[in-house]
């Protein structure tokens, strides 16, 4: 749900829905592989493409809203033991990104 669609949508009749909605989101940590975080930034591993708009490792996965990282294996590996992962942590991201959101309906919805 975009951030227009709340606005618009706001109304007596439908406040709990749209607060349960929102609430659903926010608490729901896990990564939907959305791809928000590797178009934001490149990431110590990574390296940015100013082209692209994203990093270079971020691929999107065919016929999906949802995004993988070429050096995820790796990271997963050279990360372990460490009290903050980078990959595994879930979203710290689960406010007002729609593309989180997208992806996470796909995902929810098979």
């Amino acid at each position: 749900m975009s951030d227009q669609t709340v606005i618009e949508n706001i109304g007596p009749e439908n406040i709990l829905e749209l607060i349960e909605e929102l609430a659903n989101g926010i608490t729901d940590p896990k990564c939907y592989r959305c791809g928000f975080c590797c178009q934001s930034s490149a990431c110590s591993y990574g390296q940015w493409d100013p082209q692209r708009q994203a990093c270079k490792s971020l691929k999107s996965v065919p016929g999906t809203l949802r995004f993988t990282c070429e050096k995820y294996e790796r990271i997963v590996e050279l990360e372990k033991g460490e009290k903050y992962p980078m990959m595994g942590g879930g979203c710290v991201s689960t406010l007002f990104n729609d593309l989180r959101d997208e992806a996470r309906t796909e995902s929810l919805n098979g």
